[in-house]
């Protein structure tokens, strides 16, 4: 009943209670003081505290229930953030989880992938992407796309400006720049949106095989 409606209930014989007429467990254990309240969180029920006496009748009065409601609800409070808590953990041991083996997966693969968020800052840049680019990786993550690859820019930009503006994939493209630390190259491009749970393009996702 408490868990139904949210209001505490006292009697101080429950066997000759009214409310309980004929209840199987109050005629079972023999019950009399009976004290139990609810557990509230922004006055959702969550549970209740339950407390009885098969001996005295008239243990609990309507002091001892504002008392235990007042312990109540500080209670709720305290288990309802420790399930919060919890919850949060377990997030974040899944994304950690997820995100080492995206880059497990990343760093495996053969071509090269950058991603670049909607400012054109690469959020990503996998080690065959650096190799095939003769970067490194630390060196260039947050930095603007174009002023990381000065030589690629004139080719890139449009491509990229194309895929955020259009929403379209754009693969196969081949430019033949020269590289300060290679010199003349031969790389394919595929430039694909980069799109969030609502699919919203929040960037791009460049992959880049080396075809020298």
């Amino acid at each position: 009943r408490v868990a139904e409606n949210g209001q505490p209930i006292v009697t101080t014989n429950a066997i000759e209670d009214p409310r309980f007429d004929g209840q199987d467990s109050i005629i079972a254990y023999n019950l009399r003081s009976i004290l139990c309240v609810p557990l509230k969180v922004k006055d959702e029920i969550t549970g209740v505290i339950y407390a009885d006496n098969r001996i005295r009748t008239g243990l609990f009065t309507n002091s001892e229930r504002d008392l235990l409601a007042g312990f109540a609800n500080q209670a709720a409070v305290a288990i309802e953030n420790a399930r919060l808590f919890q919850s949060v953990r377990q997030t974040l041991a899944e994304v950690t989880e997820l995100k080492n083996l995206m880059d497990n997966v990343f760093e495996s693969i053969a071509s090269g992938v950058i991603t670049t968020d909607i400012q054109n800052k690469i959020t990503l840049c996998n080690r065959a992407a650096a190799r095939i680019l003769s970067c490194s990786v630390g060196g260039v993550l947050q930095n603007d796309l174009n002023q990381s690859f000065p030589e690629l820019a004139n080719h890139i930009s449009e491509p990229i400006t194309s895929v955020q503006s259009k929403d379209e994939t754009i693969v196969g493209m081949e430019l033949n720049p020269t590289l300060p630390e290679r010199g003349p190259v031969y790389l394919q491009f595929n430039f694909s949106p980069l799109k969030d749970a609502e699919q919203n393009t929040q960037g791009v996702a460049i992959v880049l095989d080396d075809l020298t």
